[in-house]
């Protein structure tokens, strides 16, 4: 049941992020990934998504959230994600910059609640899909 909640969100989140990629403004783009272009078409890298939260092996989400990425992008280029520890964003999130999406993992408390609120607000003030 997790493992389809998961997927569930994996898809809406890279839906979004392929809504977007329509768009023609250039500025708008600048973190979905690297416009390139071959054959004169020109298209968007494979997204980066920051999963931030601290990972946790018990935890089942942690373990199939990437799982369930790798699936909900299926047959499109895959989906690239990082891990990134709250305590990592407790002075700020510049560090979450190159990153398509932002993706709050489930699993709390999480070690930095500062760190947390980081991202959510970094998201929010960069357009990012959360």
């Amino acid at each position: 049941m997790l493992f389809a909640a998961v997927l569930i969100i994996g898809a809406v989140v890279i839906n979004h992020i392929a809504e977007n990629e329509k768009e023609t403004d250039a500025e708008r783009h600048r973190h979905f990934g690297e416009r390139r272009t071959r054959g004169g078409e020109t298209f968007m890298s494979a997204p980066l998504i920051a999963l931030v939260g601290d990972y946790n092996e018990e935890v089942v989400a942690h373990r199939c959230i990437p799982d369930a990425l790798r699936l909900a992008s299926a047959p499109a280029p895959s989906i690239t994600f990082k891990w990134i520890a709250t305590t990592a964003l407790a002075d700020g999130a510049l560090e979450l910059e190159p990153f398509s999406a932002v993706w709050l993992v489930p699993a709390s408390p999480y070690a930095s609640m500062d760190g947390a609120l980081s991202a959510v607000r970094f998201a929010r003030e960069t357009d990012r899909p959360f």
